[in-house]
């Protein structure tokens, strides 16, 4: 994918892409929607989240690991790349054993890592829960597969999008059941999508009127296309309205901010942090 994006370069002779990308902003996202009063306070408070996954996942106290990873101890800085990942597969809602293969993390310790997760963030699991409710109180049937009843069920999100998720059957147990993997992250990506496309939108007005073009969004990001740098402080005082206008949008109460990093470069695969 990187020597891809080396393909991706300014249309002007000494412009610049530029990338706004939305700070961690699934995790931000289960934070306000599950109303969780611990990782909303450490998503206030700036936590560096993967070192936090760190010290979830080594039960070790928060400080002491961040310490160690800006004292470059390497022993600190590989695990903090494990809790990295292993927080990223959690919150997609993979499995113990799934996480561990694909991470080399052994079970026992992934499993720890789960343990620690739901007691410092006891209200994730209360919303997947609620979701789950939600999810099969609508369940209508579509049809069988191998002599099992299958259903549908629906959830509404705070945007109004709803979303149907599909029974699948368990190659494995026998029985019908919906997807944990989809009613954890699919509520999360939907909102994560909206705020976005918030963003875009406002990106794209106020480029009307200027020199330079929004190429799109990839993920939780606005990719553009500038001939120079000097439009990149105005766009910036764009998307920190983000927050306001998601609620005018969709009439809802958003508490937590919305922070965005800025790269840019000659192209995609070589970016360097803007200042």
């Amino acid at each position: 994918m990187h020597a891809v994006k080396e393909f991706f370069t300014s249309r002007y002779d000494d412009g610049y892409l530029v990338e706004f990308d939305f700070s961690q902003l699934e995790i931000r996202v289960l934070a306000e929607l599950s109303g969780c009063k611990n990782l909303l306070k450490d998503l206030e408070l700036g936590l560096d989240m993967h070192c936090k996954s760190a010290s979830l996942l080594y039960s070790g106290p928060y400080h002491h690991v961040k310490e160690a990873v800006d004292a470059g101890d390497p022993v600190w800085i590989r695990r903090r790349r494990e809790g990295k990942t292993v927080s990223f597969q959690f919150n997609y809602g993979a499995s113990d054993a799934s996480i561990s293969k694909s991470t080399k993390v052994p079970t026992d310790r992934v499993k720890e890592y789960r343990q620690n997760y739901n007691s410092e963030y006891p209200e994730v699991q209360e919303f997947i829960i609620r979701n789950t409710c939600e999810i099969e109180g609508s369940k209508v049937p579509t049809g069988t597969k191998n002599g099992y009843q299958l259903h549908e069920g629906y959830l509404k999100l705070i945007t109004g999008r709803e979303l149907c998720f599909k029974q699948e059957v368990d190659k494995y147990k026998g029985g019908t059941r919906f997807s944990r993997q989809q009613i954890m992250n699919y509520p999360i990506q939907a909102i994560a999508a909206d705020i976005v496309d918030v963003a875009w939108v406002q990106v794209c007005k106020f480029m009307e009127n200027e020199t330079g073009c929004v190429i799109d969004t990839i993920h939780d990001s606005i990719l553009c296309d500038l001939p120079d740098l000097s439009l990149v402080p105005y766009i910036q005082d764009v998307l920190e309205y983000t927050r306001e206008r998601f609620e005018e949008v969709y009439d809802v109460e958003w508490k937590s901010l919305l922070p965005v990093d800025v790269k840019f470069g000659k192209n995609w695969a070589s970016m360097e942090k803007y200042v």
